[in-house]
């Protein structure tokens, strides 16, 4: 679809009004008390510690036993128990990335330091998403995208609490815009793709999408000059991703154990292959029929997700390297879910977003040529009409 040469301009203002959007959504939360009720948030304020010199114990003892832990201690009393602190703590392990922030900006942002790092990731994934939709669809389709997604109340409830989502969403939009840049620059950008796949190993668990999504791009697209390159990116963010996992590895069977088993440490006989097996169903279809009924109570966020998919499904992708991409990424999304299907309030399922949002603005786009081919084609019907003399 053809659209107007933008200039440096026209890409500042329109950053801009993405910073200003999120901005507005996320104001309130600049002041208001954060957050600390979900567990996740006391890990990373821990390991944050361990930053500054403390011991992986003594920086739980330190952040458990404070104020900060009632909210969470309220709502599940087992996190006060420094057992449990201990073995679930191997979960949240890998993700280094969102503490050493924190530890950085702590001089300077003091107890608010954590709660204000995920707020300034929101700020970023909302402007990295429009960079993305931008880079293939009109600004203004982009801007109105990016705003719903922004507004949607699971991305503020999750993205702007203490934690590592907001950082997980903005680099695994990053991640897909490295390989646009990368396909359509060159391999002297391949760099970035490593540092940013490297980055997202270190926050979230979710290279997986942006790997799934090169995946759907080789096999969906069969000129040799662009599969090439997919391939040499699928290679190198495989092994990007690869220290982290070796560095601080959390098994698979225990994290299902542990989901199974109510979050509670699993006995020894509810940590095995067999009874995880046996029980995964159960666990997995509990948590469809969750996203099901959170759809459903929630209308706005399950029609925005069902539309998006069903137009970046349904609407001729044809030869387009970013539709193609966020397909498979979305399949990718699928795998991550199948492996660790664990319903939080839709904080999970917020990881296929992007995907989503390229739907839209595909659909939008859509829309914009069906019109205008209707007017033209009345036009034809009637030339009189579009006559300054008829």
């Amino acid at each position: 679809m053809h659209r107007p040469p933008r200039t440096r301009t026209h890409w500042l203002l329109a950053v801009l009004i993405a910073l200003v959007c999120g901005g507005a959504l996320s104001f309130s939360t600049w002041s208001n008390t954060p957050n600390w009720s979900n567990a996740d948030s006391l890990f990373y304020q821990s390991m944050s510690l361990e930053l500054d010199g403390h011991s992986a114990q003594a920086a739980r003892a330190t952040v458990f036993g404070s104020p900060l832990a009632r909210p969470a201690i309220r709502q599940e009393p087992s996190v006060a128990d420094p057992r449990w602190q201990s073995f679930e703590s191997q979960f949240s392990r890998r993700r280094w990335l969102v503490p050493m922030l924190t530890a950085a900006v702590r001089p300077i942002a003091g107890e608010r330091a954590l709660p204000d790092v995920a707020i300034i990731g929101y700020l970023l994934f909302g402007v990295a998403l429009f960079l993305l939709l931008a880079s293939r669809f009109a600004m203004a389709s982009s801007i109105g995208t990016v705003a719903l997604c922004l507004a949607l109340g699971p991305v503020r409830e999750w993205g702007l609490r203490p934690m590592t989502d907001s950082w997980g969403l903005f680099l695994s939009v990053m991640a897909i815009l490295s390989i646009s840049v990368v396909m359509a620059r060159g391999r002297r950008w391949l760099p970035l793709w490593i540092a940013i796949m490297l980055a997202l190993s270190f926050t979230r668990d979710l290279a997986i999408i942006p790997l799934a999504g090169l995946v759907g791009l080789m096999l969906a697209d069969r000129d040799q000059t662009r599969r090439r390159p997919a391939l040499i990116l699928a290679c190198a963010g495989v092994l990007a991703t690869i220290p982290a996992y070796l560095l601080f590895g959390a098994s698979l069977r225990l994290t299902l154990a542990f989901q199974i088993n109510g979050f509670e440490i699993p006995s020894a006989a509810h940590a095995t292959w067999s009874y995880v097996a046996a029980h995964y169903p159960s666990l997995f279809f509990g948590t469809v029929k969750a996203d099901v009924r959170y759809a459903a109570s929630h209308p706005v966020v399950g029609l925005t997700i069902a539309i998006g998919l069903l137009a970046l499904f349904t609407i001729p992708a044809r030869r387009d390297t970013l539709i193609l991409l966020m397909r498979g990424a979305a399949f990718g999304w699928l795998i991550l879910f199948a492996l660790d299907p664990d319903f939080s309030g839709f904080r999970y399922e917020l990881t296929i977003l992007p995907s989503v949002a390229v739907g839209l603005c595909s659909l939008a786009e859509y829309a914009v040529r069906w019109f205008g081919r209707q007017a033209s084609a009345q036009q034809k019907i009637n030339p009189l009409t579009a006559s300054p003399d008829g």
